[in-house]
């Protein structure tokens, strides 16, 4: 997938996690608007091969508003060892934010929290499972929320997504258009209703 105007902030983003000098667990947030691009942008991210093999354990997880601490808790843990039954039928918050602390803890990991609301708290709630063991773990945080993301981490600054310009929002309609075209094979008679139609957008915003 092509990310449009997003090159400058994935290799920020990417720069950050992988940096050998930061050895705190560091919380990177990206902070938009729905349908800013804030989720695809942490994606590219998530994928880079240089941050696939900075860490010996990363794990997406997409957060509703209505998900359950525990549901959280049991999904993470299963991304490093079988949960059995007796564990999810007897076992409570505490024990699982306890399981997966110590499971994390000789481990750099990378965790992704997407589409965090405060709302549902889930942050505050979630930080004792996620250890700060000086190794250089990390966790990125997507949300709409511009104070949530600054109290999860005072000294990082969050990624504000811009909105594209003419330019990009052009080369990014006309790619959705003829996903198998390069803009400049797309008609002729394409062209200008493109441009007229990205000024508006860009004008409108």
């Amino acid at each position: 997938m092509e990310v449009v105007g997003f090159d400058k902030e994935k290799k920020t983003i990417v720069n950050q996690l992988i940096d050998p000098k930061d050895t705190r667990r560091a919380v990177i947030s990206i902070v938009g608007a729905g349908g800013s691009g804030k989720t695809t942008l942490a994606k590219e991210v998530y994928k880079s091969a240089e941050v696939k093999r900075h860490f010996d354990i990363s794990m997406w997880l997409t957060i509703s508003q209505e998900y359950k601490l525990i549901d959280i808790l049991m999904t993470m843990l299963e991304k490093i060892r079988k949960v059995d039954d007796s564990e999810r039928q007897n076992k409570g918050e505490d024990y699982f934010l306890t399981e997966l602390n110590k499971s994390l803890r000789e481990r750099k990991y990378l965790v992704v929290l997407d589409d965090l609301w405060p709302s549902n708290n889930i942050w505050t709630q979630l930080q004792s499972a996620l250890p700060n063991a000086n190794n250089g773990s990390r966790v990125v945080i997507t949300t709409r929320f511009i104070k949530l993301a600054e109290e999860a981490d005072i000294i990082s600054k969050p990624h504000e997504i811009k909105h594209l310009n003419e330019d990009e929002s052009k080369h990014l309609l006309l790619k959705k258009v003829f996903p198998n075209r390069f803009a400049n094979e797309c008609p002729n008679e394409v062209l200008p209703l493109a441009t007229q139609f990205t000024q508006k957008l860009v004008d409108g915003l």
